[in-house]
């Protein structure tokens, strides 16, 4: 049996706010599976992004100050790319954006004028309630949608 403990190890914890909203769905009984199907990913290959970042979209916009979703698929499947927030970088990448990123970028700077940084990290949207959720949470490093069999659905559409 799959306890809170061993949950919490394989993909760490729902900041508490947001579990209570999201009810049965972030119980250790429900939660087992995906914890359960990470932890053996982890073991056989580098999990992304880091054990600490799965829930941080949740962890950088709380429940009470979310004006705005946007969903993603699943983590970038690059190291220096996966932050826990969905279409995401690091503020200080080394490199090109990832495409979707750039995407993004471009439909903001024609359709909107808006100027943007000169970094791909989207970090100070969540700091004015910008959700940036992915549906699935984890992912195999280099194999994107690697994770889909996780279930992870079972928890995200829970916050939808």
């Amino acid at each position: 049996m799959t306890t809170s403990a061993d949950v919490e190890a394989a993909i760490g914890t729902i900041p508490p706010a947001w579990a209570r909203a999201i009810g049965p769905a972030a119980s250790p009984e429900r939660l087992a599976p995906i914890a359960e199907f990470v932890a053996a990913r982890r073991q056989a290959t580098h999990v992304l992004p880091d054990h600490e970042r799965v829930f941080r979209a949740l962890e950088a916009t709380p429940l009470d100050k979310v004006r705005a979703v946007i969903l993603g698929q699943d983590p970038y499947p690059n190291r220096k790319h996966a932050t826990g927030l969905a279409f995401s970088v690091p503020e200080d990448l080394d490199g090109p954006l990832p495409r979707s990123l750039g995407r993004i970028r471009a439909e903001l700077q024609s359709d909107c004028r808006l100027s943007l940084p000169d970094h791909g990290s989207l970090e100070a949207w969540t700091r004015h309630g910008v959700l940036l959720l992915n549906t699935t949470l984890t992912v195999d490093e280099g194999v994107s949608g690697s994770h889909w069999q996780a279930r992870w659905w079972t928890l995200t559409d829970a916050w939808a």
